[in-house]
Protein backbone atom coordinates (compact mmCIF):
# COMPACT_ATOMS: atom_id res chain seq x y z
CA UNK A 1 0.00 0.00 0.00
CA UNK A 2 0.96 3.60 -0.83
CA UNK A 3 0.03 4.52 2.57
CA UNK A 4 2.73 2.13 4.29
CA UNK A 5 5.31 2.90 1.97
CA UNK A 6 4.95 6.70 2.86
CA UNK A 7 5.03 5.89 6.51
CA UNK A 8 7.76 3.97 6.09
CA UNK A 9 9.71 6.30 4.45
CA UNK A 10 8.37 9.67 6.64
CA UNK A 11 6.93 8.62 9.79
CA UNK A 12 5.88 12.15 10.52
CA UNK A 13 3.12 12.15 7.63
CA UNK A 14 1.34 10.73 10.23
CA UNK A 15 1.52 13.98 12.43
CA UNK A 16 0.71 16.41 9.73
CA UNK A 17 -2.41 18.47 9.50
CA UNK A 18 -3.71 20.35 6.97
CA UNK A 19 -4.33 23.87 7.77
CA UNK A 20 -5.54 27.22 5.52
CA UNK A 21 -9.24 28.29 4.76
CA UNK A 22 -9.39 25.32 2.55
CA UNK A 23 -9.36 23.25 5.17
CA UNK A 24 -11.15 25.12 7.88
CA UNK A 25 -14.56 24.15 9.21
CA UNK A 26 -17.72 24.44 6.78
CA UNK A 27 -15.34 24.51 3.60
CA UNK A 28 -15.77 22.26 0.96
CA UNK A 29 -11.98 20.48 2.01
CA UNK A 30 -12.53 20.17 5.93
CA UNK A 31 -11.70 16.59 7.04
CA UNK A 32 -10.57 17.35 10.59
CA UNK A 33 -6.45 18.01 9.90
CA UNK A 34 -4.84 14.56 10.46
CA UNK A 35 -4.42 11.83 8.18
CA UNK A 36 -6.66 9.72 10.23
CA UNK A 37 -9.70 12.03 10.49
CA UNK A 38 -8.89 12.29 6.61
CA UNK A 39 -9.22 8.57 6.37
CA UNK A 40 -12.46 8.53 8.68
CA UNK A 41 -14.66 11.17 6.89
CA UNK A 42 -13.95 9.94 3.79
CA UNK A 43 -14.87 6.46 4.78
CA UNK A 44 -11.79 4.73 4.05
CA UNK A 45 -11.56 2.26 6.71
CA UNK A 46 -8.49 0.47 5.25
CA UNK A 47 -6.06 3.37 5.37
CA UNK A 48 -7.75 3.91 8.81
CA UNK A 49 -6.55 0.64 10.20
CA UNK A 50 -3.05 1.22 8.44
CA UNK A 51 -2.77 4.65 10.17
CA UNK A 52 -4.02 3.21 13.51
CA UNK A 53 -1.31 0.90 13.47
CA UNK A 54 1.07 2.95 12.42
CA UNK A 55 0.38 4.55 15.36
CA UNK A 56 -2.18 7.49 14.56
CA UNK A 57 -4.22 8.64 17.83
CA UNK A 58 -8.00 7.98 18.01
CA UNK A 59 -8.01 10.83 20.85
CA UNK A 60 -6.45 14.11 18.91
CA UNK A 61 -8.44 16.88 17.91
CA UNK A 62 -8.62 19.44 15.22
CA UNK A 63 -7.82 23.34 16.05
CA UNK A 64 -11.56 23.15 16.76
CA UNK A 65 -11.75 20.66 19.25
CA UNK A 66 -13.46 18.04 17.06
CA UNK A 67 -12.55 14.45 17.03
CA UNK A 68 -12.95 11.58 14.63
CA UNK A 69 -16.45 11.01 16.25
CA UNK A 70 -17.69 15.39 15.42
CA UNK A 71 -16.24 14.32 12.19
CA UNK A 72 -18.08 10.93 11.57
CA UNK A 73 -21.28 13.29 12.59
CA UNK A 74 -20.51 16.34 10.21
CA UNK A 75 -19.96 13.98 7.52
CA UNK A 76 -22.80 11.47 8.05
CA UNK A 77 -20.24 7.87 8.44
CA UNK A 78 -22.29 5.96 10.26
CA UNK A 79 -20.13 3.05 8.65
CA UNK A 80 -17.18 4.49 9.62
CA UNK A 81 -18.41 5.53 13.03
CA UNK A 82 -18.84 2.23 13.78
CA UNK A 83 -15.07 1.41 12.94
CA UNK A 84 -13.91 4.12 15.14
CA UNK A 85 -15.97 3.29 18.10
CA UNK A 86 -14.89 -0.28 17.61
CA UNK A 87 -11.44 1.02 17.68
CA UNK A 88 -11.88 3.08 20.43
CA UNK A 89 -13.48 0.68 22.77
CA UNK A 90 -10.36 -1.78 22.02
CA UNK A 91 -7.68 1.11 22.87
CA UNK A 92 -9.46 2.45 26.03
CA UNK A 93 -10.35 -1.12 27.11
CA UNK A 94 -6.50 -1.89 27.13
CA UNK A 95 -5.59 1.05 28.57
CA UNK A 96 -8.00 1.26 31.16
CA UNK A 97 -7.51 -2.49 32.11
CA UNK A 98 -3.76 -2.20 32.32
CA UNK A 99 -3.98 1.20 34.30
CA UNK A 100 -6.45 0.03 36.71
CA UNK A 101 -5.03 -3.51 37.13
CA UNK A 102 -1.83 -3.61 36.03
CA UNK A 103 -0.19 -1.10 38.28
CA UNK A 104 -1.40 -2.56 41.52
CA UNK A 105 -0.52 -6.22 40.58
CA UNK A 106 3.12 -4.83 39.90
CA UNK A 107 2.79 -2.91 43.46
CA UNK A 108 2.33 -6.53 44.86
CA UNK A 109 4.57 -8.91 43.33
CA UNK A 110 1.67 -10.46 41.41
CA UNK A 111 2.55 -9.85 37.91
CA UNK A 112 3.56 -13.65 36.60
CA UNK A 113 -0.19 -14.91 37.14
CA UNK A 114 -1.27 -11.47 36.00
CA UNK A 115 0.68 -10.80 33.09
CA UNK A 116 -0.75 -14.58 31.72
CA UNK A 117 -4.15 -13.64 32.44
CA UNK A 118 -3.89 -10.10 31.06
CA UNK A 119 -2.22 -11.69 27.64
CA UNK A 120 -5.86 -13.82 27.80
CA UNK A 121 -7.87 -11.37 28.33
CA UNK A 122 -6.06 -9.18 25.11
CA UNK A 123 -6.30 -12.25 23.04
CA UNK A 124 -9.81 -12.69 23.71
CA UNK A 125 -11.19 -8.95 23.34
CA UNK A 126 -8.94 -8.48 20.24
CA UNK A 127 -10.55 -11.84 18.53
CA UNK A 128 -13.77 -10.94 19.24
CA UNK A 129 -13.34 -7.34 17.94
CA UNK A 130 -11.78 -8.85 14.80
CA UNK A 131 -14.96 -11.18 14.18
CA UNK A 132 -17.60 -8.23 15.07
CA UNK A 133 -15.27 -6.18 12.45
CA UNK A 134 -15.68 -8.49 10.07
CA UNK A 135 -19.21 -9.69 10.54
CA UNK A 136 -19.81 -6.25 9.33
CA UNK A 137 -18.02 -6.28 6.26
CA UNK A 138 -19.97 -8.45 3.85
Amino acid sequence: HLVSFLLDACPLLLQGRATGSFFAQHKPCYYGELPIAFAAATDQPEIFAELLEAGASLCDTDAYGNTLLHLLTYHERERMYEVVDAAWRRSFVRRHFAQEALDPAREQHLMDGFEHTFRCFLDRTTAAASAEDGAGMG
